[in-house]
């Protein structure tokens, strides 16, 4: 089932969103060149110094083809680097934490 379905349109971004039980929400970002936006994806590969196998949130393009691509070459003040840290830690903690009630 649909619930509701709305398009919002802002001077250059594009997002389109379709509600349904969780964990079938979808949404489509179109975004013009030069833009990026911030999502959870795997972090394997990825240039920010983020250990691989975590989802992650880092900036992306996203084209009319619905393709992402990671965003890479963005300054990290030391601010910023520390929140990463944490939150780096916190999402290796819950990973354990998770496989250990998988193999027990």
């Amino acid at each position: 089932m649909i619930v509701p379905h709305f398009v919002l349109q802002g001077t250059q971004d594009t997002v389109a969103c379709i509600y349904r039980p969780m964990p079938l929400t979808k949404c489509v970002v179109v975004l013009q060149p030069g833009r990026y936006v911030s999502m959870a994806v795997l972090s394997t590969g990825n240039k920010y110094g983020i250990p691989d196998d975590l989802i992650f949130s880092f900036p992306l393009t996203i084209n009319a083809n619905r393709e992402w691509q990671m965003v890479e070459g963005l300054s990290v003040n030391d601010f910023a680097r520390e929140k990463l840290t944490i939150t780096t830690k916190e999402l290796e903690e819950e990973r354990e934490t998770a496989k250990s009630f998988t193999s027990a």
